[in-house]
């Protein structure tokens, strides 16, 4: 059963944290919604949502429920305490 969550992942092809991400999500039964960094206007997008002064040095970005969770590491701690 999938948990009711809203989660965004902005990531991009060829990323192996992205797709570690998005495998620990699968594995815990949560629903995502992707964004592409390669697309359009989508990079400038997670930019106005992050908090001021955070640095886009990596990907995946992650928000749940419009919170800005962080990169891969910050995913992986934020998935153990929400077990």
């Amino acid at each position: 059963m999938e948990k009711q969550m809203k989660i965004e992942i902005y990531s991009k092809a060829g990323c192996s944290y992205c797709e570690k991400a998005k495998n620990h999500f699968k594995r815990e039964n949560y629903a995502y919604v992707e964004h592409d960094l390669l697309q359009e206007g989508v990079k400038d997008h997670l930019v106005s949502r992050l908090p001021a002064g955070y640095p886009l040095k990596q990907v995946p970005q992650i928000f749940v429920d419009d919170k800005h969770i962080g990169g891969y590491m910050d995913t992986v701690e934020w998935l153990l305490a929400n077990r």
